[in-house]
């Protein structure tokens, strides 16, 4: 039997793919993350920067991010995934 194709969408009902960049808060703290694994149930979003980055990030639900897409998005990802 195949496997079903599970579409993920954030809180706007923006769909989600691998390797986006999505916005989720955490504690206290709002991260700017990085989709790394989709399974049928949750995410795998590693944060660009600080707390986390380097580890495998934290597994979220969908629905508890934002798409992040745009100028201004893109100048923080550049700015801070090489660190």
């Amino acid at each position: 039997m195949a496997k079903e194709k599970v579409e993920h969408v954030d809180i706007l009902g923006q769909p989600l793919a691998e390797g986006s960049y999505v916005a989720i808060s955490r504690g206290n703290a709002m991260y700017i993350c990085q989709i790394k694994k989709i399974t049928p149930k949750m995410m795998r979003a590693s944060p660009v920067h600080g707390y986390g980055s380097g580890g495998d990030g934290w597994l979220i639900y969908s629905q508890n991010s934002v798409l992040l897409s745009g100028p201004d998005a893109m100048v923080y990802i550049l700015k801070y995934s090489g660190s």
